[in-house]
């Protein structure tokens, strides 16, 4: 069974496939979430619209708020992280602009 959770994960990430894209508005966050058993690996792509002066990182967490990776100023890369136990995981993208820029939302693949 855990099989079917990484491919879901891979789904969602995997360049090349029907995976999701949204616009993130400035300042705010996305976050996606999955239930996965213990012992799987997670494996993720990600791409991002790139504006001058504004800025998305990214966090992967725990249901208990252990953070299992995380990366600042992304715009193209990849993700992998190998669940302990069964729980809850949120992979979050947080645009972050200076109040003094015009800003507009970013494309997240």
């Amino acid at each position: 069974m855990e099989v079917y959770y990484l491919i879901f994960i891979l789904s969602v990430f995997w360049h090349g496939t029907d995976g999701i894209m949204w616009s993130l508005a400035p300042n705010t966050q996305k976050c996606l979430k999955e239930e996965l058993h213990a012992n799987v690996l997670v494996a993720g792509e990600y791409e991002v619209t790139e504006v001058v002066g504004q800025r998305v990182d990214y966090i992967i967490r725990d249901s208990k708020g252990h953070i299992l990776s995380q990366k600042d100023s992304i715009t193209k890369g990849k993700f992998t992280f190998v669940t302990e136990t069964y729980d809850t995981f949120e992979v979050c993208f947080i645009s972050k602009v200076p109040p003094e820029r015009r800003s507009v939302s970013q494309d997240v693949e």
